[in-house]
């Protein structure tokens, strides 16, 4: 099925299509406009770079003209399968949200159109490849979402994703004030100063993540469910190159005791969200719960400075859901060749 269009020119009469090599030099200027942080100039650089040719993917930039002179982007990747090309979104399965993004004069407001000049990109970029069409973990009603509707893709639930409502002060309690993580907490301070720490500079997060590297490769050692654990390749090099890109929005923050990390987790500070990717903690203080109290001192933390959600992300994971203001479903898009 073809994109409807609509009457006039045609929105992607602009349409450019940037491969592989060109992709990180149209990355170079920050995009303050990302979604979520996975669709920041500073992530797109470091996954382009350091992850690409490990998971087979050639990297797209695609991007084309909306009816109001302004412009729709979103970041592909195609795989050569033994079925035939596929196009996927940009950095998966490393990301947890995948979603177009605007660009252009009106800093708050989706050009008109924007979707419909997607549908029509995506489409022609598929022809000219002659590849499917996978789109999963697509934002629920986001622009890439709608983009997909229009191609008439078929639409299914994807991963579950989970959050914290900072601005409800029950939930926020509900976090804080947990009897059993306010009991461990006074047992952990017992044993010497507790203190959190946010790092974000890049310098600092350089000295940081080796520490954090090994704490989770301890925690996820010889389990069959880990997923891409740090083993000192690639998924090492990916972290930290998006930990050295300064418009990324990396924060690795530490539960502390006596100034070594207990417990820590490694995300993104973007908009008035925290976006929670990969957590560790120490197994010697399994028994005190270090994971649970590293998260309620975040939510206090992070709604003093005026953050709304704590983002969990992907995965129901009963952790999660304790916590959970909400849990919703991403999107997943097919689209056949023809």
């Amino acid at each position: 099925m073809s994109c409807p269009t609509g009457d006039g020119p045609s929105p992607t009469a602009g349409l450019r299509v940037l491969r592989g090599p060109e992709v990180p030099a149209e990355l170079a200027a920050p995009r303050p406009r990302a979604p979520t942080p996975f669709q920041s100039a500073g992530w797109c650089r470091a996954w382009v770079t350091e992850a690409a040719a490990a998971e087979g993917a050639v990297p797209l930039l695609v991007r084309a003209g909306t009816t109001d002179g302004q412009t729709v982007r979103v970041g592909l990747q195609l795989h050569a399968e033994e079925a035939g090309p596929v196009l996927r979104p940009l950095s998966w399965p490393w990301a947890d949200y995948h979603e177009a993004w605007t660009e252009g004069p009106a800093p708050h407001a989706e050009p008109a159109g924007a979707a419909q000049a997607l549908a029509e990109a995506l489409d022609e970029v598929q022809r000219s490849e002659g590849a499917s069409l996978d789109l999963p973990d697509v934002v629920a009603g986001g622009l890439l979402h709608r983009a997909g509707l229009l191609l008439g893709a078929r639409e299914s639930p994807a991963s579950p994703v989970v959050s914290i409502d900072l601005t409800d002060p029950e939930r926020v309690a509900a976090v804080v004030e947990r009897k059993e993580t306010v009991r461990k907490r006074r047992l952990l301070a017992r044993q010497g100063e507790v203190s959190l720490v946010h790092w974000r500079d890049p310098e600092q997060l350089r000295a940081r993540l080796p520490s954090f590297f090994a704490m989770h490769a301890e925690q996820w050692r010889d389990r069959p469910d880990a997923v891409a654990p740090f083993d000192g390749g690639v998924v090492d090099r990916t972290f930290a190159g998006v930990a050295e890109q300064p418009d990324s929005g990396a924060v690795l923050t530490e539960l502390r005791l006596d100034g070594a990390p207990v417990a820590a987790y490694y995300g993104f500070l973007h908009r008035d969200r925290y976006w929670a990717y990969r957590t560790a903690f120490d197994q010697s203080f399994r028994r005190l719960s270090p994971g649970h109290q590293l998260v309620a001192a975040m939510v206090e933390d992070f709604l003093a400075a005026g953050v709304r959600v704590f983002d969990l992300m992907r995965g129901d994971y009963p952790y999660k859901l304790d916590y959970a203001s909400k849990v919703v479903n991403n999107v997943r898009l097919e689209r056949g060749r023809g």
